[in-house]
């Protein structure tokens, strides 16, 4: 059974009308990943978030020798966005459990786009 995110990282665009979010969508790179194919690695650069297009990826941490499950996310659902606003390095790690599309959004198209609004 797929995991709620932690409470204390909720999604920062929630507050978004859709056309905001449509409009963050219409703009990124769009990638196709297989099954078990690795979208970002923990400790990996931050360069923006993904936003889940369709299928499922798992969002997991290691915490000493073992790897945690933090929650699965899916269709029109946001991946790392915590580590943009918290640290310059990815805190997790995700991988896509099936065929997943997911779009790329730079953090300086971000950075852009909040500061337009």
């Amino acid at each position: 059974m797929p995991l709620l995110p932690p409470p204390c990282q909720p999604n920062p665009f929630s507050h978004l009308t859709a056309v905001e979010k449509a409009e963050l969508r219409r703009r990124p790179r769009t990638k196709l990943y297989k099954k078990g194919e690795f979208i970002f690695l923990s400790d990996d650069l931050v360069k923006g978030i993904y936003w889940v297009k369709c299928g499922i990826v798992k969002i997991s941490q290691t915490l000493g020798e073992r790897a945690v499950t933090i929650r699965f996310a899916t269709k029109d659902e946001w991946i790392g966005h915590p580590s943009i606003f918290t640290s310059n390095t990815s805190g997790g790690t995700a991988h896509a459990r099936e065929k997943t599309i997911a779009h790329f959004v730079s953090t300086n198209l971000l950075h852009h786009f909040f500061m337009s609004t």
